[in-house]
């Protein structure tokens, strides 16, 4: 690091710092609100399994300690200590009570209006009706979770930390300028090649449709309502130009890891883009030539 200014290091530190803090601060606001939604499962799991001891006609003790006689974690540290209660002898209900933060007050008290009548199955009902509307107070923390989850994608935070860069006026040393610019150069034919590993003929002909329209609005509607802004607003020629190109490029491959990334229309993604990309050979020498009126007029 010899070669790097104190001042440099200095500056850098500062701005990783800040990013670890709002990346902590982010991370620390998701695991909060999610947390109604994780309990809210957790409660309904332990509901299908008194639904399911009852319904097999076993006694929910011996079904909850035969479950955890599995070892399987995934139902949490809390249901085996339950169990580990229930294998002392106590009730469903006082074993309940014994376990802290696995039941919410509310459904304790049905089930145990349920035991001491002597039938579970008359409360589950109303157990399961106040586990809903829990949920669905807890619709607005989803919604919370979809933008936390879109702020934290490394694409974005990427940009955001870039743009903090730039806009502090931050230097970058020549070694490193060269090894972004390296890995800036691979980033499209790396993601034209994954996306052409995702593509195959069936994928292609059973989007081949939507495909076409999402490359007709790209290429030709998109840069046709740009120009119209663009008039309409009077702009410069030059940014005229400069904006209905930039709106008449394919499809970022960008969108291609999006879409892997949450699991929703790859196939059509990646149709989409290795369409747009081809077709745009040919648009975008005809809105070049479209606009060739307008770069006479630049200056």
């Amino acid at each position: 690091l010899f070669f790097l200014p104190d001042k440099f290091i200095e500056n850098s530190v500062l701005w990783l710092l800040l990013a670890l803090l709002i990346l902590g601060l982010a991370l620390l606001v998701f695991y909060v609100i999610s947390l109604p939604l994780r309990r809210q499962e957790r409660d309904r799991f332990l509901l299908d399994v008194i639904e399911s001891a009852l319904a097999q006609g076993e006694q929910v003790e011996r079904y909850i300690i035969s479950l955890a006689q599995t070892r399987d974690r995934s139902p949490g540290i809390q249901f085996h200590l339950l169990a580990a209660h229930l294998e002392t002898g106590c009730s469903f209900v006082d074993a309940l009570e014994k376990t802290p933060r696995l039941f919410p007050p509310q459904l304790l008290a049905m089930l145990k209006v349920g035991e001491s009548i002597g039938d579970l199955k008359k409360v589950l009902p109303a157990c399961r009706k106040l586990l809903r509307d829990g949920i669905s107070q807890s619709r607005a923390a989803i919604n919370y979770q979809v933008v936390f989850a879109f702020v934290l994608n490394p694409m974005v935070l990427s940009t955001l930390l870039g743009l903090a860069w730039t806009i502090g006026g931050l230097p970058l040393p020549p070694p490193l300028v060269a090894y972004m610019n390296i890995l800036a150069g691979a980033l499209t034919p790396c993601a034209l090649f994954a996306i052409g590993l995702s593509l195959s003929l069936d994928g292609v002909r059973s989007n081949l449709a939507a495909s076409a329209a999402l490359a007709a609005v790209k290429l030709v509607i998109m840069p046709l309502v740009v120009y119209g802004l663009c008039v309409a607003s009077g702009l410069n020629p030059l940014y005229t130009i400069a904006a209905v190109i930039c709106a008449a490029v394919p499809t970022a491959k960008t969108m291609y890891i999006l879409a892997g990334e949450y699991k929703v229309e790859e196939p059509l993604v990646a149709a989409t883009v290795s369409m747009t990309t081809l077709l745009s050979v040919v648009t975008l020498l005809g809105w070049l030539y479209a606009l060739s009126g307008l770069s006479a007029r630049v200056g």
